[in-house]
C-alpha cells in the first residue's frame, strides 16, 4: 500500500520526494515532501472557476492534506475494488446489477479473481458508460440485456422463432454504432429530437384515430402507444396506453408476421429513408388459437439523424 501510494505522489501531486532522517530505518515509509524547487502548474478551480493553483479558501497546508488524504483514499478503493472484482467472462450474457450509489457489480463466471483476466463485453461496456435516460429520445434506445432476454424468450412463448443468431448479429451491429453515436449528441439535441418524435407521434396517432383500417402504433422499445378503435375490435385488445405489454403484441401476429416486421426493421436500420412494405401474413385474436391472413402497410419512420423511432402497422384482414 506505502509503495502504491508513493507512486500516486510522483504521478499525482506537484511535489517532489526525497528521504527523511527515519528513511533507513527498515519498515518505515519514505514520506513526500515539498521541494523548494517544485513550481506547481495553475490549473482552474472547479469551485470559482479561476486560474490558479489553489482556491483562496484553503491555506495551502490544508490544500496539501485534503489533496493527500483523497489520493490515499482513491489508492485503497483501487486496491479494495481490484482484490475483490471477479473473473467476467466474454461469452457472460447475465445483466450486470446497478446499486443504489451508481456502482456496478458483475456475476462471477469463473474461479479466478485476477485483475488482469477481467474481460467486458464491449457493448456491456458502453451499456455501463451510457446508461438509458427517461429523457432520451426513442431513437437513442439502448435495449438492456435483460430486456433483450425478455423479449426473446416471450417471443417463443408466443410461437415465434425468438432472435435468431442472424438476427443478433445485425442487431449488435446496429447497437455499436448507436452507442458511438450517443457520445457526440448534446442534451439540447437529445431534447429537440424528442420533440420531433412527439410531433410525429401525434400526428399518426390522429391519422390512425380517424381511420377505419386496424393501426397499431409502437417506438423501438416497443412500447405501444396507439391501438386504434378497428384495432381493438379485430384483436379484442384494450391495452391501458403507453403499454408494454409483449406478450399480446406478439400473440396477435403468426410467425411469419413476425419474421416480416423484424426484416423490414432490420432493413429501416441499414437504410437512410422512411421504410414501407406491403405483405400478406396471418392475425388473430388474442383470445383464439387459429390465424387469419391479412393484408398489412408496415411503416417506419425515422428521427433527424435517420434512426428508426416509430413503427406503424395497418392491417387489413380477409373477410
Amino acid at each position: 500500500m506505502d509503495d502504491l501510494y508513493l507512486n500516486f505522489c510522483d504521478e499525482i501531486l506537484p511535489f517532489h520526494h526525497f528521504p527523511t532522517d527515519n528513511a533507513d530505518v527498515e519498515g518505515q515509509p519514505v514520506k513526500c515532501v515539498e521541494t523548494a524547487v517544485a513550481k506547481p502548474t495553475p490549473i482552474t478551480c472547479a469551485e470559482c472557476r479561476k486560474s490558479h493553483v489553489m482556491c483562496d479558501s484553503e491555506s495551502e497546508a490544508d490544500s496539501y492534506i485534503h489533496l493527500t488524504a483523497k489520493v490515499k483514499k482513491t489508492v485503497a478503493g483501487d486496491v479494495t475494488n481490484q482484490a475483490q472484482s471477479p473473473v467476467i467472462s466474454p461469452a457472460e450474457t447475465s445483466p450486470r446489477l446497478t446499486g443504489s450509489g451508481g456502482e456496478t457489480s458483475y456475476m462471477e463466471t469463473g474461479d479466478s479473481s485476477s485483475p488482469s483476466e477481467l474481460t467486458i463485453d464491449r457493448n456491456e461496456l458502453w451499456r455501463t458508460l451510457l446508461p438509458g435516460e427517461e429523457s432520451s429520445p426513442p431513437s437513442l434506445y439502448v435495449i438492456p440485456s435483460q430486456e433483450a432476454e425478455d423479449i426473446s424468450s416471450t417471443l417463443k412463448n408466443s410461437g415465434h422463432p425468438g432472435i435468431t443468431p442472424e438476427l443478433a448479429r445485425k442487431f449488435e451491429k446496429f447497437t455499436t454504432q448507436l452507442m458511438q453515436m450517443r457520445k457526440f449528441i448534446t442534451p439540447q439535441q437529445k431534447e429537440n429530437m424528442r420533440i420531433d418524435f412527439e410531433g410525429q407521434l401525434e400526428k399518426s396517432k390522429i391519422m390512425a384515430t380517424e381511420s377505419d383500417v386496424p393501426t397499431i402504433i409502437w417506438e423501438r422499445s416497443f412500447i405501444v402507444h396507439h391501438v386504434n378503435r378497428s384495432a381493438s375490435d379485430l384483436f379484442g385488445w384494450e391495452p391501458v396506453l403507453p403499454s408494454k405489454d409483449f406478450e399480446s403484441l406478439f400473440r396477435i401476429f403468426s410467425k411469419e408476421a413476425g419474421s416480416l416486421i423484424g426484416d423490414h426493421a432490420i432493413r429501416a436500420h441499414e437504410s437512410h429513408f422512411h421504410e414501407k412494405a406491403y405483405f400478406r401474413a396471418g392475425i388473430r385474436n388474442v383470445k383464439d388459437e387459429q390465424y387469419r391472413m391479412a393484408n398489412m402497410v408496415y411503416t417506419i419512420k425515422k428521427d433527424v439523424l435517420g434512426l428508426p423511432q416509430l413503427y406503424v402497422l395497418q392491417i387489413l384482414p380477409d373477410m
